[in-house]
């Protein structure tokens, strides 16, 4: 269309020129105007199909909700490499089968394409260079899902650094106790120097530590279940938070989880933490998961998601409630998660088996820290808050407000070893209800290894006197 423009510009005498070399107007359409038209078109088809292909990759792999993108997301979850792979591999089909035709229909088309060699090689080791990379990129997406880690499995002397993976890019305050550990130096008496990684979900610290690329990850329960149901080689130690410290927070036009029907909700990843606290939310109104529109997000942006339209409700943590609360008016709770599940373990410290056959040592020195800090905490509001505070990002007045609820009130925080076998029981039988549980995860005895936080225990003696004491 371009050169036919271009044609009309020149004048009526140029145009009659080419229609007495072409014998006509149709042939000048024939021999002429298409042929010097077809790189254009051809080149739009590639862009066409090279931006179509980036928007399929974004959408799969940031929403996952829907699709191949759900599957990979789901099954590498639950640690099915098997099933993880095949839209894997029907997504690059879904790739090279355009690509491979349009090539094939350029070399017919385009006169000179096939002949002009030497322009299209560069082109082509491009593509094959990009192949490449593609295959190294799967093959080493392997590693996130293997049964056993790569390293990790030689003992660690004491002092040098272990590396503890926690669920949320910036730390929340269930997750502080970690860094009132470091701050009050109670991980450097044991000899342990912890190095602090913030990942995406749980999911991911699960892939982490399975993976070999760290030694102890903090994550809610049910990606550590899933890892263990799927083959994966983990076992549960300890506990962070064994209540839950979660609320399902929406602006005034929703009032009850009942009137989420239909509208947007804020998630991390399927099968992680948040859209699990998702779903019982929903369930507790006789909702499912198909009833709303599930939005990714990450999860320091909730607050900034649920103010500007973009969410109709979060799952936040107790922090994140009382802040959004008070600077939006409207802002309300619809479900304190507590209340819904009273009987639900929250939060784990988990390593791969074959690091703590070879590591027990330094599991019983870790969770010896951890309890310590536990204990401080409650003895230590004013020094706490201020810990905590500059690890969550928060002020101090929100974290003064959460440190009541969390501590004072509920009691979040375990003392003593924080694995109950009952709840746990009672919370992968609610995975199983929700349908976030497809294979049978290994018992009780095999899922969780209470020998370190019991030796920890013992070494600082059982604490009583209190009913929030666990």
């Amino acid at each position: 269309m371009e050169q036919r423009v271009g044609i009309a510009r020149g004048g009526v005498t140029f145009v009659e020129v080419a229609q007495s070399f072409c014998s006509g107007e149709s042939r000048m359409w024939i021999d002429l105007i298409l042929p010097s038209a077809l790189p254009y078109v051809v080149t739009g088809l590639w862009l066409a199909i090279g931006r179509a292909l980036i928007g399929v990759i974004v959408a799969e792999f940031f929403t996952a909700f829907a699709g191949p993108g759900n599957l990979i997301v789901t099954n590498a979850n639950s640690f099915r490499t098997d099933r993880t792979f095949v839209p894997i591999l029907l997504m690059a089909l879904l790739g090279i089968t355009p690509t491979a035709r349009l090539e094939w229909a350029e070399r017919k088309v385009v006169r000179w394409a096939a002949k002009d060699s030497s322009m299209r090689r560069p082109v082509r080791r491009l593509r094959t260079a990009l192949a490449a990379l593609a295959v190294a990129g799967m093959l080493a997406g392997c590693g996130a899902f293997g049964d056993s880690p790569s390293q990790g499995s030689e003992p660690r002397p004491e002092g040098q650094a272990i590396r503890v993976g926690l669920p949320t890019g910036v730390t929340s305050f269930a997750n502080a106790d970690l860094a009132v550990a470091i701050e009050k130096g109670f991980l450097s008496e044991v000899g342990l120097t912890v190095e602090t990684q913030n990942l995406r979900s749980g999911v991911s610290v699960v892939q982490g530590v399975v993976g070999g690329a760290l030694e102890i990850g903090a994550s809610s329960i049910e990606p550590v279940v899933n890892a263990a149901a799927g083959g994966g080689d983990v076992v549960i130690i300890g506990a962070y938070t064994d209540k839950l410290t979660v609320s399902a927070v929406a602006p005034a036009a929703v009032q009850t989880a009942a009137d989420l029907r239909g509208r947007q909700v804020g998630v991390q990843e399927v099968g992680a933490f948040r859209e699990v606290m998702t779903r019982l939310v929903l369930q507790s109104a006789g909702l499912t998961q198909n009833d709303v529109q599930y939005i990714p997000v990450d999860a320091q942006s909730y607050n900034s998601a649920l103010v500007d339209g973009r969410i109709q409700n979060a799952i936040l943590q107790t922090e994140q409630a009382i802040a959004v609360q008070r600077d939006n008016p409207g802002m309300h709770s619809i479900a304190e998660l507590a209340n819904v599940v009273p009987d639900y373990h929250y939060g784990t410290f988990f390593v791969s088996r074959a690091w703590l056959q070879a590591n027990r040592d330094v599991a019983v020195k870790f969770l010896t820290a951890m309890t310590r800090a536990h204990r401080f905490m409650y003895e230590n509001k004013d020094e706490t808050v201020k810990i905590v505070a500059k690890t969550t990002e928060f002020d101090e007045q929100v974290i003064s407000q959460a440190y009541d609820s969390l501590l004072g009130q509920q009691g979040v925080f375990p003392v003593n070893t924080g694995l109950d076998k009952a709840r746990i029981k009672k919370t992968i039988n609610r995975m199983r209800e929700l349908g976030i549980l497809e294979n049978e995860p290994p018992v009780y005895e095999q899922l969780v290894d209470a020998g370190p936080i019991i030796d920890a225990v013992d070494s600082l003696g059982v604490q009583t006197g209190d009913a929030r004491w666990r």
